[in-house]
């Protein structure tokens, strides 16, 4: 689950802590709808170190994230 981490770590980044906190059940939400999704669980289950899968599982997290914040 390193990869998922890594990806969640990058996509978190810009923003403050307050910010994300508000947005928390958003952002559960929108995890949880990730994982339901094929090509994310892909791009975090195999072949995780490939560059394509890397920008892909880090992309779906960072526009995830975003929009949960951007939302608030």
């Amino acid at each position: 689950m390193a990869t998922l981490f890594d990806a969640q770590m990058i996509a978190v980044e810009p923003f403050s802590v307050t910010a994300l906190a508000s947005r928390s059940e958003a952002i559960k939400l929108g995890m949880l709808k990730l994982f339901a999704d094929e090509e994310f669980a892909h791009a975090i289950a195999s072949q995780t170190n490939t560059p394509r899968f890397v920008r892909t599982r880090i992309s779906m997290v960072a526009e995830m994230v975003q929009e949960a914040v951007a939302s608030a």
